[in-house]
């Protein structure tokens, strides 16, 4: 079942009281982190801020980022 494991006495001793719990070597229903970051909430969450993210201005230099504030680059500048 387990070919290639290394195993210490604590990490056997888990696994047979797992399997004398369970009757089986498989994980428990329900044990580990909720997969929910596939949820059809999540992607319609994760869509909309991509839409709403792409309908910003995008700034590609500084030069467009300082041009873009009002008052032109020169309050950038002073600011900094």
């Amino acid at each position: 079942m387990f070919p290639d494991r290394l195993w210490n006495l604590s990490g056997l001793q888990k696994l047979v009281r797992k399997i004398d719990e369970t009757g089986s070597a498989e994980q428990r229903p329900g044990s580990g982190r909720p997969r929910n970051a596939r949820s059809s909430r999540k992607i319609e969450e994760v869509g909309e801020l991509a839409l709403k993210k792409a309908s910003q201005p995008q700034y590609t230099t500084m030069t467009n980022y300082q041009n873009s504030i009002p008052g032109g680059p020169k309050n950038v500048t002073n600011f900094a």
